[in-house]
């Protein structure tokens, strides 16, 4: 199960997206996090992300620990936003001492004149330090230290991701992140759904519908808590907002049945305020049916006919919404009515 995250910029409409290859941050490293707690802990890598063209395309390799994960984020940050202030004020130090030298000497007039600029040079720092976040905004998270390949810690250390990937954004450090929350033929048992059965048999239903089910309701749980942590945050943008109003979370699966093993009918939902660009029934959410918009024929298919639309088209659809585009060959025609905008 994944969750991409892409957020918003203005408060009229997003401006970068997963696939967007042009997407702003503090270097390389943060254009798109990719977080995956519990992705390839057996030494697979069936993993859910990509590096563009630009980058080689290679497959991506998520970050499973999410201490390692906040290290590598807010330990630059703070390193910068920390030399750049001190850059800051120590560039007009021999400046405020030749002006404080020179105000005992004077009388008068003069004396005032200096005053006013003195006066000008405090109000340049105080606006330099304004435009800089405030030393410990974007600090290291304070996260318990455990076991993050331990079914046991299974549940912190998902919210631990959550907390971290959420920072980053509220911190504006990225705006676009995946979060690969686990695969269907992983061995780490999710010990909320059984301490016998691993996610893998879960999907192929080998122990019956129960264990099938709740697995299905713990990865969407997973997601509601996420966009919780989202919530809870002020968007660095619009700060009378919550970071989950200028948010696109889009949920999915790296299939859409795991026991015959076919990507037909795949599982999608589109959440968060998005900046108001979801058309998602006045908030109240809907099915979308876009099988008229189907541009591929697959025979066989009992459930909903015939005609599908590609995923890699519902990408573009979210990059046009965004305001970019993929770098995919093929058919990328966006689908109209999921956005107000496309």
């Amino acid at each position: 199960m994944d969750v991409v995250v892409a957020r918003s910029r203005e408060e009229n409409g997003l401006d970068r997206c997963a696939a967007g290859a042009a997407y702003a941050g503090d270097g390389s490293g943060h254009r798109a996090l990719f977080a995956g707690p519990h992705a390839g802990i057996d030494g697979t890598r069936w993993y859910v992300s990509w590096n563009g063209p630009q980058s080689g395309g290679a497959i991506r390799t998520p970050v499973q620990d999410p201490e390692l994960l906040a290290q590598n984020i807010f330990g630059t940050v703070s390193r910068a936003v920390r030399e750049q202030q001190t850059r800051n004020s120590h560039v007009f130090d021999p400046v405020l001492a030749d002006i404080n030298d020179m105000r005992g000497r004077l009388e008068g007039a003069q004396k005032q004149k200096l005053d006013t600029q003195l006066d000008a040079v405090e109000q340049t720092l105080k606006d330099m330090e304004e435009t800089l976040p405030p030393i410990g905004e974007c600090s290291p998270l304070e996260l318990e230290s455990v076991p993050f390949k331990s079914a046991q810690f299974r549940n912190q250390i998902q919210d631990s991701h959550h907390q971290v990937v959420a920072t980053a954004l509220a911190c504006g450090i990225t705006r676009v992140t995946t979060i690969q929350v686990g695969r269907s033929a992983e061995s780490l048992n999710i010990l909320d759904v059984s301490n016998v059965t691993n996610p893998h048999d879960c999907a192929h239903r080998y122990a019956g519908l129960d264990v099938w089910k709740k697995s299905r309701q713990w990865y969407t749980q997973r997601v509601k808590l996420f966009m919780d942590e989202l919530a809870r945050h002020a968007d660095p943008d619009v700060p009378s907002d919550s970071l989950l109003k200028h948010t696109l979370v889009v949920f999915t699966s790296e299939m859409a049945d795991g026991a015959p093993e076919h990507t037909l009918d795949m599982p999608l939902a589109l959440m968060g305020g998005a900046s108001g660009l979801l058309k998602s029934g006045d908030g109240a959410g809907r099915y979308f049916n876009i099988t008229a918009q189907g541009d591929r024929q697959q025979y066989g298919n009992p459930v909903i006919g015939n005609t599908f639309v590609d995923m890699q088209r519902i990408w573009a659809t979210i990059a046009r919404a965004a305001g970019t585009s993929v770098p995919y060959g093929g058919n990328i025609d966006p689908v109209s009515g999921i956005f107000t905008n496309v």
